[in-house]
């Protein structure tokens, strides 16, 4: 099935180039322990979830596209934040932790298993994480597609202002066992 052809079927009067990521998602607000259980679902994104929760996903998906948005720290934090990122990706740490609301902003990552896109926001004070999913068959299993959708997203919070700025994170800063 296309993007046309799925927003064809939901109704969704979005044009193709408006489109982000969440706009193939339906939302689940605070997920009961039984919608957990069984894994993550394509087309859901679970919202106000801990940081436990992706921590039980993130390392088993290929990351492909990171983010790290502005928006609990002034700019002074930020470009320290982003200073960091940038001393870990040049000292080859062997592991990533961004845990530490202190050290970094909220991050979203988008990955990739075999038959799913898989996004994860991980919210600095850890407790209203987001982790969802799309099949790729949703964006013609183009991984170049699915960034472009997730960058919409990325633009689109500094539309609404949930974002004051975005930094794009290189991949090489996400090595090891990652801890959200």
């Amino acid at each position: 099935m296309t993007e046309k052809e799925f927003m064809a079927i939901l109704g969704i009067p979005k044009k193709e180039e408006d489109l982000d990521l969440l706009d193939f998602m339906e939302t689940v607000e605070y997920p009961t322990h039984e919608q957990f259980l069984s894994g993550i679902q394509p087309g859901i994104s679970y919202d106000y979830v801990s940081s436990v929760y992706l921590n039980g996903f993130i390392n088993y998906v290929d990351i492909i596209d990171a983010f790290m948005i502005r928006r609990y720290m002034d700019e002074k934090e930020f470009a320290e934040s982003i200073e960091r990122i940038k001393t870990k990706i040049k000292n080859k740490e062997f592991h990533t932790n961004v845990q530490d609301s202190s050290e970094y902003d909220d991050i979203l990552i988008l990955g990739k298993t075999e038959d799913m896109y898989v996004y994860f926001w991980n919210d600095c004070d850890c407790s209203d994480c987001c982790i969802g999913a799309i099949n790729k068959d949703l964006v013609e299993n183009r991984d170049s597609k699915a960034i472009a959708l997730f960058r919409r997203y990325a633009d689109k919070l500094k539309k609404i202002e949930t974002a004051q700025d975005v930094f794009f994170i290189p991949l090489e800063f996400f090595t090891g066992w990652i801890t959200l």
